[in-house]
């Protein structure tokens, strides 16, 4: 029995750490730490350029770098060329950069390549705004985990004197 009850607090306390006290806040560029993921920029033009939270930018020097990626999602995609066979061997993006000799394949959401050829540009600090960040607050996790731990095994030691009150008392 204990083995089911400490199983199921580890499971808890997983999916806690999974998911728990996540937030993207939009902070000026400034106070943007090494420790936080960029998943957004909002520009002074006020275009807002996202980041897939998989695969989020840093600050390099005076620019937000975006990671190389094996796929780029159509919505940053102004055209793309592809043969009979269909194989993606061009793409134009929505800024104005054409990317060649790719060999994608188009999928539902996004064109896949088979090795990281789409580099992104890089943005100069001077046009950037806000950018959006997620942070955790280790703090706010572990009091949450621990919380939550603690009810459950308060819920089970209730029902166990419940239970034993019946037998007991009967």
């Amino acid at each position: 029995m204990s083995k089911k009850v400490l199983s199921l607090v580890t499971l808890v306390a997983f999916m806690l750490f999974d998911w728990a006290c996540l937030s993207i806040k939009n902070v000026p560029v400034t106070s943007v730490t090494s420790k936080d993921q960029i998943v957004g920029v909002t520009k002074i033009t006020g275009e807002y350029v996202q980041i897939p939270k998989e695969n989020p930018a840093r600050i390099v020097e005076n620019q937000i770098v975006l990671r190389p990626s094996n796929a780029i999602s159509l919505s940053d995609i102004k055209d793309f060329k592809q043969d009979n066979k269909g194989v993606v061997y061009e793409i134009t993006t929505k800024y104005g950069s054409t990317i060649r000799d790719i060999e994608g394949q188009k999928q539902v959401w996004k064109i896949v390549f088979p090795s990281p050829k789409y580099k992104p540009a890089p943005i100069p600090l001077s046009e950037v705004n806000f950018v959006s960040v997620r942070r955790t607050d280790v703090v706010l996790t572990i009091l949450l985990v621990v919380g939550i731990i603690g009810g459950v095994i308060g819920g089970i030691y209730l029902i166990y004197l419940n239970a034993m009150s019946h037998i007991l008392g009967g």
